[in-house]
């Protein structure tokens, strides 16, 4: 799944997960997610704070080349 720019920020992604939650909750041990952003403390806050998950991964990247 993917929330748009037009509705980020507005609850989306959160009542998305949730319902996702709710629908796997008897048929699954996990739910894994992947998201793509500069500003990983607003990430951090939205999915570790407010959606109760844990930090499991991460990949960094540096550009080597200007």
């Amino acid at each position: 799944m993917y929330v748009t720019k037009t509705y980020r920020s507005k609850g989306v992604g959160q009542k998305l997960f949730r319902t996702l939650k709710k629908f796997v909750r008897e048929k699954a041990e996990y739910l894994t997610l992947s998201t793509a952003t500069k500003k990983y403390q607003r990430v951090l806050h939205f999915y570790i704070e407010e959606l109760g998950m844990t930090f499991w991964y991460a990949r960094l990247f540096k550009k080597i080349h200007q």
